[in-house]
């Protein structure tokens, strides 16, 4: 045990993150605080040693997922926020490029998909040919909104290289931590009459098939 702690004092210990990136321990333990405040729980899966360098492999879930695990259960990230389907959709929470609140009427009269992302996430990012598809697909009969904490000059930038022709809705930061939203990206489906209809996580071919099909058959 004494050989093991001496050996281990002299090693490089580095946190290789889910996205591939790799942190010291002085930066990964500042993240393990900011994913707590994020309700985002971090494991360590694994280890590998190689020439004194001691990387330990990180895993993040959202709260409750590796207890759910555990106990072989299966585990929905979305479910408290499910809880609020069939509630309205608090548009009037957030503001326009003026700073000016909107109506809470805003999202009334149409289908609404609202998609919660940022400009550094790389499964918003992966998803957005998917977002294109139902924006093609429905036109204006549906209302496309998108949110996040950046601010509109990365915005922006960022819609000089990638088509995402939504509604975009900038330095919502607060709004969105009120939401207790963490995980990214995040889409919101509504009714016509601004109502949470169900929501999702990142979209794939089974997410975006489901969508088409929830707003032609039930929601126009």
């Amino acid at each position: 045990m004494l050989f093991s702690n001496l050996v281990l004092g002299q090693t490089t210990i580095k946190y290789k993150m889910p996205d591939g990136q790799i942190f010291s321990e002085q930066v990964y333990n500042a993240l393990k605080k900011n994913f707590k405040k994020q309700k985002l729980e971090v494991r360590i899966i694994d280890s590998i040693l190689v020439d004194n360098t001691l990387t330990r492999i990180v895993d993040i879930k959202s709260e409750g997922y590796f207890e759910s695990k555990e106990k072989g259960k299966e585990f929905d990230p979305y479910a408290k926020f499910r809880e609020n389907i069939g509630q309205k959709f608090a548009i009037s929470k957030f503001y326009d490029e003026k700073g000016i609140n909107f109506s809470e009427n805003k999202l009334v009269g149409k289908p609404t998909i609202i998609n919660f992302w940022f400009t550094a996430c790389k499964p918003c990012i992966a998803e957005l040919p998917y977002l294109r598809k139902l924006q093609k697909n429905f036109s204006n009969e549906v209302n496309y909104v998108a949110i996040t904490f950046d601010t509109k000059n990365k915005v922006d930038t960022f819609l000089k290289r990638y088509n995402f022709d939504f509604l975009h809705i900038t330095d919502s930061r607060e709004q969105i931590k009120n939401l207790e939203i963490s995980g990214y990206p995040m889409t919101f489906l509504l009714d016509k009459n601004g109502k949470i209809f169900n929501i999702y996580g990142g979209l794939s071919d089974f997410e975006y098939n489901e969508i088409t099909k929830t707003i032609a058959e039930k929601l126009l």
